[in-house]
């Protein structure tokens, strides 16, 4: 009879769990998969990968008419693999590239991407011109008296009475103002990626300090006072704290990026 043989795990080996087992890489060069040009005469355009030549170098196509790219081939390192991938096969036809990708809508999900809106926001940035720099400058200053003013409101209501109830109220109405910033300012869409992802983590955590901060400030008035003050000052460095205190500020003729 044959005898089985079973894998017998280490004692000091630990057991990895499922979600260790993952790839650590998801954005594979094959054929489909959407990427940004970084270097060339096409550079900043994306493109789309047809076929595989070798480990360094494979052919890529707009299409022409979607992206403005031809199909060519050119090197893998100066491509920038992004995270979408239309379901062709390799050498497809132009034709069959750009039915996949309407039905996909591959280009509008990488217009509505955090990566696109950057690029976007830092070519706006440097196409302004003195006099965009100079409605700029006066937008940002007109914002930041506003949220001084709203500072200076909440810090004189809240005296050394106010209660954690109320300091908790005001945390859940600075993270819903967050969006209604957003919205009012960016048009619907995101700041970007690193500058927006730092000021979400700093109010949320602010927001929980608001929310689940101990009695021990209770106890001593005096310096939940000063403690609630130094933590609204802390909030209002980012969003204003009063709708009807803030008003919205708009800047004719600049774009989506120039608030960044």
């Amino acid at each position: 009879c044959s005898k089985r043989r079973f894998a017998l795990r280490h004692p000091n080996r630990p057991h990895l769990p499922q979600s260790a087992a993952m790839p650590m890489f998801t954005r594979f060069v094959q054929a489909g998969r959407l990427a940004l040009i970084t270097f060339g005469p096409c550079a900043g355009k994306t493109c789309t990968i047809v076929d595989i030549v070798n480990q360094k170098n494979v052919v890529v196509d707009g299409p022409e008419s979607v992206t403005g790219v031809k199909r060519h081939m050119m090197p893998i390192k100066r491509l920038s693999l992004t995270d979408f991938r239309v379901a062709v096969r390799r050498g497809c036809r132009e034709k069959t590239l750009k039915k996949a990708l309407a039905k996909d809508e591959t280009m509008k999900k990488w217009t509505e991407s955090a990566w696109a809106k950057k690029l976007q926001a830092r070519e706006t940035r440097q196409n302004m011109t003195d006099f965009d720099r100079f409605k700029l400058m006066v937008a940002r200053k007109k914002r930041s008296q506003a949220v001084k003013k709203a500072g200076r409101f909440w810090a004189e209501t809240w005296t050394q009475w106010t209660t954690l109830d109320e300091v908790a109220d005001a945390g859940v109405q600075l993270l819903e103002l967050r969006d209604w910033i957003r919205a009012e300012f960016y048009d619907g869409r995101p700041m970007v990626p690193l500058r927006a992802i730092q000021r979400c983590r700093t109010l949320r955590e602010l927001a929980v300090q608001v929310t689940w901060t101990s009695d021990r400030f209770c106890k001593k008035r005096e310096r939940s006072r000063v403690w609630y003050r130094s933590t609204v000052r802390n909030l209002l460095d980012h969003v204003p704290s009063d709708l009807t205190l803030f008003q919205p500020l708009t800047c004719q003729g600049l774009g989506d990026g120039a608030f960044l």
